[in-house]
């Protein structure tokens, strides 16, 4: 994790979304869940779907192709002052990509989205940590 990320600030916030997108963009690329989990504890429900989701295919010999990389085009915060609590809302743009979902599948293209994600975070032993996380699609996708 970069340093700036494990700042209790508004600027750690936002070095933390960041590093959190990267990390899924590394877990739809390669399978490997690991630096993606270890942004979030165990109560994110819907980080533990997405690490099942994308390694699931993974797990089935399937895979994602193309430009994988989410890319961030927006955030707002929010931290209270000496609080532990930190709110992150981003917006983030989804390549177009391939998914084949199992060995032998057929390829199946996934359209460019634009998605709005709103991370809730706690800072714990000198870090942030993802306590729950939602998206909502705002254009394209399939």
């Amino acid at each position: 994790m970069p340093p700036a990320a494990k700042a209790k600030s508004k600027p750690g916030l936002e070095a933390f979304a960041r590093h959190w997108l990267d990390a899924r963009s590394y877990l739809v690329k390669t399978g490997d869940f690991r630096p993606f989990s270890a942004l979030n504890t165990a109560a994110c429900e819907w980080c533990e779907d997405i690490v099942q989701v994308f390694g699931g295919v993974y797990k089935a010999g399937g895979r994602y192709e193309g430009d994988l990389q989410a890319r961030l085009v927006e955030v707002q915060l929010a931290n209270l002052a000496g609080s532990n609590l930190g709110y992150v809302q981003f917006r983030a743009d989804i390549p177009g990509y391939v998914k084949v979902s199992k060995r032998g599948a057929s390829p199946e293209p996934k359209k460019p989205a634009t998605l709005d994600y709103t991370l809730n975070l706690k800072f714990v032993k000198d870090c942030w940590l993802v306590t729950r996380a939602t998206w909502d699609v705002v254009e394209g996708g399939s």
